[in-house]
């Protein structure tokens, strides 16, 4: 448990330094911090454990039982955030599906379905292996300009993979019992992917940076949301 906590101290760490000047930073070392704490809990669990002190060490000194009151309770806190954690995933994934079933296909691009969705208050791109769109009912209704750089937006997300980086990530979440750290990096990585998608689709060019900016700011000034909010990481 220790161990686990350390490991993710450090890669907060790193991760809180690489992006210290720049919040905007590639999100590929995040990524992989989080990818080993997905699997760091499995190896530890299963390799082998190497004792420090001699048989009947602890119990000489007097400390057996206050040591395993404490494994008790580690253990209780870890599998408490692992039951949260993996119960919010579920429903979010069984969300995802709701929407599916409640939305109209309005089209597809680039073999992303684009459906739309009452209720919702901005895009969200979703799925791993089913890429979708899901997009407002007024969405008909925006001005073409305004549409082409919000998909534009939601398309770069699958491009990069994000629905399946933001995956991996809540199952970091999950399995180290909802550890803040870790947590904290999920969301540093949601942010960094954000960050990521307004400059490919101003790389690709057609967009210009002025266009783009004046965009968020009609939205910031109509007091909606941000118009490209953040992308699912359900794999359906």
């Amino acid at each position: 448990m220790i161990a686990m906590l350390t490991f993710s101290a450090v890669a907060a760490l790193l991760v809180y330094l690489a992006g210290r000047g720049d919040a905007a930073r590639d999100p590929r070392l995040t990524l992989v911090a989080l990818g080993l704490l997905a699997v760091f809990p499995v190896l530890w669990f299963f390799l082998p454990k190497v004792g420090v002190l001699p048989a009947g060490a602890g119990s000489a000194t007097g400390g057996e039982g206050s040591g395993i009151s404490w494994l008790w309770i580690a253990g209780a806190v870890w599998a408490a955030g692992f039951s949260y954690g993996a119960v919010r995933l579920v429903l979010a994934a069984r969300g995802i599906s709701g929407w599916r079933m409640r939305s109209v296909l309005s089209g597809s691009e680039d073999g992303v379905e684009i459906r739309r969705l009452d209720g919702l208050r901005g895009p969200v791109a979703a799925g791993v292996f089913r890429k979708v769109v899901f997009v407002p009912a007024a969405w008909e209704t925006w001005p073409h300009e305004t549409r082409r750089m919000v998909m534009e937006h939601e398309l770069a997300h699958h491009r990069r993979r994000d629905p399946l980086w933001r995956w991996i990530a809540e199952i970091a979440c999950v399995v180290n019992g909802c550890n803040p750290l870790v947590t904290w990096m999920a969301r540093r990585l949601a942010e960094q992917c954000e960050y990521a998608c307004d400059a490919e689709v101003l790389s690709r060019g057609g967009v210009t940076a002025r266009d783009y900016a004046r965009l968020l700011c009609d939205f910031a000034e109509s007091g909606a949301p941000r118009v490209i909010p953040r992308c699912h990481p359900t794999t359906r």
